[in-house]
């Protein structure tokens, strides 16, 4: 990617290579890498700037290395996810090298060094085939395991191919039984399912219709009661409106005033006569809650006092207990000291003090029992270590006198190994080096290396013998099979030309090396023809003058020059085409070469062009003098074309002008390949006999190495001496180990005695029995816990006999207070009384009726309220059922339309059955009209000659095993794809068979 901006001084680009590959799962993967390049002209720094990228990602798609109208650069670059800009050219040879190929860098410069070396020119002329073998070796990876399996397969497949012929004879009949068991039922299960979903979405049509209509009646009787209901309120309205007008005119009026003046002053007196009553009542239950309160109050006083003489009584004998424990725990005298005056914190702190000095005692104790096991372990261990010393020594020597038998032994196993071989055999002097190494093999090497590492071992030196001797043979026979494979590699190389030059009635010359010229059309395809095809030379012409002059047209590059149809230059595309083209429109001399050459039409090419092209070109007995301007040819071999000029000397006979020529050189060329075959085949022989003698020679030899005496008995005895003697030398080391540690363990058990002695001493503790001693200090601690809990309730019940005797003080002075309230109020009330009782016998019967019409018409204005707010209630329930009804209809109506899209759906679903050929093999026929009556018609008898439905899925993967098992019978070597259905409930079917597609399948089957 360059940069679209025009010439300037400074330049910055990218080139790049995308890499891309399929996982094992159909995942796509890429792998990019790049060069980034910078450049600036007079920057007074580095010309050019360059840098690399590595990226997963791939550009244009998913990483832009522009923006807006300029590429990114370096510091850009960095900054982009996903994009790693290696800070060195080595790191990134590395990765590319890693993630790539697959190579270590070391590997991947190898590679490269050797495309730089194979890529050389004349690398055949130097070739080292050793260094090559070994270049190749380090710098290729190891071939995959996968790809040699797969050659493997590949060779497996042809026998399978091979009987793939015989099978074809029962193909008919497995595939008949395919579709009998396999697809009939499938197609029938989904002919059937197909069926009965039509069938449903047409009786789910039909409800909804009727559902739709019942909506539509309810939905006009709801309307109806809401009517009605709006009447009805109109009226009440009117009647409430009578109502108040009549109340309003009688609470106008003076009589219904003076009525309610006099009726309202006895009901203020009622009411302060029940405000008396209650408070009387209130007062009285307050003072029967005060007469209890003090009741409970007294009680609950002697309770405490009760209880504070029991707490005294639990915290003596509690005190009682602790002096008792205290003797047996060591803490008498704390006891005896703190008890009086019941401080439990000091008790606790004497406690917490002895304990921590009883632990101290415990693991001092624990110390000297360690000590102590350790003593008799180390005992034990010192017996076992003196008797592996022992056997260990008896070993040992046992071992010594083995090497000794193995050593004489090996010494004549090389003489009478020597004296029975042919192509092994060594002089005596070897041989006798040979034996020395034998006792070498006993010697100890200070670094501990074994005998083959040293160089030492008398095996190694005869098969280093051997190996010399088989690396010669060896090179002989690499030799020869590189010598081998170049004659046949020229021997099929030279069959191969035989064969074109023998399947070719001529040859055209050699195209040019130094430049790329055009793919030349065909002769038939009438576009032209190269100039020795157009031309025969005169019959008057000698050969010899017939070989010089090809021989000078080949120098004037006229010989093998492209004549188009028309004469004229090739062009394509408005510009011309990479070719020597040889043009007739030059102009007429008055000696050309007509004199020697005549025109032979080809290629589309017409007599008149090549007539006009040899009359343009000169021709004269020899060099003319002045050396014309112009295109000339001499007979003495000299020409000229423009600004060229030469002379061409006869370099082989003429082999392109004219037929004979053509002929003759076709037969010059088959002769000199047959003579080179003859001469290959017999060399070849001769170098296979060789081979052949020196493989029997490898055989022989190998068969002697097969007979090559061992070192392992005499190295395996010494392997075991050395065994034993470590073993002796560990086990001694083990036992004196094991004597200092045993003195250490019963030093350490006497010092531990006497640190637990001497603790148990200073601190009055017993040397024995400190189980005993841990149980009196829990029991002690026990003891001080129950005091302190006695002596804390102790404390809560006095001061609860505190609280109870204040309590019942208070309520005391509660109750009298109350008692005095209750006198006052009961005097209050009887004036009341006298006072209401004279107000009502001043109310008259006139009084009594104003106040009774007052309330009728209350009642009757509260009644005709209550009736609007019931037909309110009842006229917005009345309209919710209208809104209900409508939502009822348009919801049976959206489930209609449902359930009708649905059976339209079945319907086109139905269809399918047809239209995938699924029907009439099933002896379902076709309806002359696709209605909705007929398809209901289709359907019934779908229902009646089709079995009930069983599972679908069931059916299409028994259909499709069976299918797997017909293309692994039939087709083993093509696979077959499932096309996934593109909405749910489509026909499943397979596609594609590679090679066999499923209609092929089924027609085989019905042939």
């Amino acid at each position: 990617m360059m940069t679209p901006r025009p010439p300037s001084d400074a330049g910055l680009g990218y080139a790049w290579a995308e890499f891309g590959r399929l996982d094992d799962d159909g995942t796509a993967r890429f792998f990019v890498c790049g060069l980034g390049v910078s450049a600036r002209r007079g920057s007074g720094t580095s010309a050019v700037t360059t840098w690399h990228l590595i990226t997963h990602l791939r550009p244009g798609r998913d990483l832009k290395l522009s923006t807006a109208d300029r590429p990114l650069d370096h510091k850009e670059l960095k900054k982009v996810p996903g994009v790693t800009v290696p800070d060195s050219a080595a790191r990134y040879r590395t990765r590319v090298a890693s993630e790539l190929f697959g190579l270590g860098s070391d590997a991947y410069d190898n590679l490269t060094e050797l495309l730089k070396q194979l890529r050389k020119p004349k690398l055949g002329e130097r070739l080292n085939p050793t260094s090559l073998a070994e270049t190749l070796r380090a710098a290729l990876p190891p071939l995959a395991t996968a790809e040699i399996t797969q050659l493997a397969d590949g060779w497996d497949n042809l026998e399978k191919l091979r009987t793939a012929v015989d099978q074809t004879r029962s193909a008919a009949v497995r595939l008949a039984a395919f579709v009998r068991t396999g697809w009939t039922p499938w197609a029938r299960t989904v002919v059937r399912h197909r069926a009965d979903a039509l069938t449903a979405a047409t009786t789910e049509l039909d409800r909804t219709t009727k559902d739709r209509r019942a909506a539509e009646t309810a939905l006009t009787t709801a309307r109806g009661e809401a009517d009605k209901l709006d009447k009805d309120i109109s009226r009440a309205r009117t009647h409430r409106g009578d109502l108040g007008t009549e109340l309003r005119e009688l609470l106008d009026s003076q009589a219904f005033q003076d009525a309610v003046s006099a009726a309202s002053r006895v009901e203020g007196l009622r009411e302060q006569l029940d405000a008396l009553t209650g408070q009387l009542v209130g007062v009285e239950d307050r003072h029967a809650v005060a007469a209890e309160d003090m009741v409970e109050v007294a009680e609950s006083e002697a309770n405490a006092a009760s209880a504070a003489e029991q707490a005294e009584a639990d915290v003596v004998r509690a005190s009682e207990r602790v002096q008792a424990a205290g003797r047996p725990a060591g803490l008498h005298q704390s006891a005896a000291r703190h008890l009086p005056a019941r401080d439990v914190p000091a008790l606790r702190a004497d406690l917490l003090v002895r304990r921590e000095r009883f632990t101290r005692l415990q693991r001092l104790r624990a110390e000297f029992d360690r000590a102590e096991s350790n003593a008799a372990r180390s005992a034990d261990l010192l017996a076992d270590r003196e008797s592996d010393l022992n056997e260990a020594t008896e070993q040992r020597e046992l071992a010594r006198d083995g090497v000794e038998t193995a050593v004489d032994t090996l010494r004549r196993q090389p003489q009478e190994w020597n004296a029975s071989v042919v192509l092994a055999q060594a002089d005596e002097r070897t041989v006798e080096s040979w034996c020395d190494l034998v006792a070498e093999l006993t010697a100890v090497d200070p670094a501990g290396a074994p005998a083959e590492q040293r160089g030492i071992s008398p095996a190694a030196a005869v098969a280093r013998h051997v190996e010399g001797v088989r690396d010669t043979l060896r090179s002989r026979r690499a030799a020869l099979v590189h010598e081998h494979g170049a004659l046949v590699a020229e021997h099929e190389q030279v069959t191969a030309e035989l064969a074109g030059v023998l399947d070719q009635t001529e040859r055209p010359p050699t195209p040019p090396g130094s430049w790329r010229r055009r793919d030349r059309p065909e002769p038939d395809s009438r576009l032209g023809a190269p100039f020795w095809r157009c031309v025969q030379p005169v019959d008057e012409l000698s050969m010899d003058k017939v070989d010089l002059l090809e021989a000078t047209l080949a120098a004037a590059g006229v010989l093998d020059a492209w004549l188009s149809a028309d004469g004229e230059l090739i062009t394509l595309e408005g510009g011309e085409q990479a070719d020597t083209v040889v043009r007739a429109g030059g102009s007429r001399v008055d000696v050309s070469l007509t004199q020697i050459l005549e025109p032979t039409p080809v290629g589309g090419v017409t007599q008149t062009a090549i007539h006009a092209v040899l009359t343009s070109i000169g021709w004269h007995d020899s060099r003319p003098d002045g050396d014309a301007a112009g295109t000339w040819l001499a007979a003495d071999g000299t020409w000229r074309c423009a600004a060229l000029s030469g002379r061409a000397e006869v370099a082989r006979p003429a082999s392109y002008l004219g037929a004979t020529a053509r002929e003759s050189a076709r037969q010059r060329e088959v002769d000199r390949l047959r003579t080179r075959l003859a001469a290959l085949e017999q060399s070849t022989s001769a170098i296979e006999a060789r081979i052949g003698e020196l493989d029997d020679d490898l055989r022989r030899l190998a068969e002697e190495s097969g007979r090559l005496p061992g070192e392992r008995v005499v190295t395996d005895a010494v392997t075991t001496m050395r065994e034993r003697e470590r073993q002796a030398a560990d086990s001694e080391r083990k036992a004196v180990s094991a004597r200092n540690t045993h003195r250490a363990s019963e030093s350490a058990r006497d010092t531990a005695w006497a640190d637990f002695s001497a603790y148990a001493g200073e601190h009055a503790f017993p040397l024995a029995d400190l189980a005993l001693h841990d149980v009196a200090l829990r029991d002690y601690h026990q003891a001080v816990d129950e005091m302190a809990r006695r002596k804390e309730l102790l404390d809560l019940r006095t001061a609860t006999l505190t609280r109870a005797r204040t309590d019942l003080a208070g309520a005391q002075r509660r109750l009298a207070g109350v008692d005095a309230e209750l006198h006052d109020l009961r005097a209050r009330k009887r004036k009341a009384e006298v006072r209401l009782r004279t107000a009502e016998e001043a109310l008259t019967s006139d009084v009594h009726a104003q106040l009774n019409r007052r309330a009728e018409l209350d009642r009757l204005v509260e009644q005709v309220d209550r009736e609007l707010e019931e037909l309110g209630k009842r006229l917005a329930g009345a309209l919710v059922t209208v809104t209900r009804a409508e939502e009822t209809l348009d919801r049976h109506e959206e489930r209609r339309q449902s359930a009708e899209r649905r059976r339209d759906a079945a319907l086109s679903v139905w269809w399918e059955v047809y239209d995938a050929g699924l029907a009439q093999p099933l002896g379902l026929e076709e309806p002359e009209r696709r209605s909705v009556e007929s398809a209901r018609e289709s359907t019934r008898a779908a229902r009646r000659e089709l079995p009930d439905p069983g599972d679908e899925d069931r059916a299409w993967r028994l259909c499709y095993s069976k299918l797997e098992a017909l293309r692994q019978d039939m087709l083993p070597d093509r696979d077959a794809r499932v096309q996934e259905p593109e909405q749910d409930g489509a026909i499943q079917r397979p596609v594609r068979c590679r090679g066999v597609s499923t209609r092929e399948l089924m027609l085989r089957s019905a042939a």
